[in-house]
């Protein structure tokens, strides 16, 4: 059997080494988390069609932020680098009834939110709606139900 010996040299050194990989690991763990979070969504009638330039309003009113920003051609929108926490959202178009309800946002996650808005003068039991499709939840204006 043979024993190798590592010189003196090597032999300090390679503590070092293990510290310098734990570092460069802990990094990479820090580095790799998106401390903000996004909301995406598509924005729908009672029939499941698309409403293109719907307005989509977050706000968060503890921190005085606001973003204003209109569906795309596919009624689809997405905000994204929002800070964690609450805000409140609200979705209007022309010939509907506004949706407002709150949503969370988390880091480095997209959390999905359909909207479905009834059109104006439509019966008092039919309520636009926003569907928190992260965690399954249907919320009303005014109201959160789960």
């Amino acid at each position: 059997m043979t024993l190798t010996v590592l010189p003196e040299s090597l032999r300090k050194f390679l503590p070092s080494l293990g510290v310098l990989y734990l570092l460069f690991a802990s990094a990479l763990t820090l580095f790799g988390q998106n401390p903000s979070g996004s909301l995406k969504g598509d924005v729908l009638d009672a029939s499941g069609a698309r409403i293109t330039s719907a307005k989509v309003v977050i706000e968060r009113a503890a921190s005085g932020f606001r973003r204003e920003l209109n569906t795309d051609k596919e009624g689809e929108f997405r905000v994204d680098h929002l800070a964690p926490g609450t805000y409140e959202m609200t979705v209007t178009a022309p010939g509907f009834v506004p949706a407002k309800s709150d949503v969370t946002v988390t880091v480095s996650a997209v959390l999905g939110a359909n909207v479905t808005l009834k059109p104006e003068g439509a019966k008092a039991s039919q309520t636009s709606r926003l569907s928190h499709l992260r965690h399954g939840l249907v919320l009303q204006p005014g109201r959160v139900a789960g």
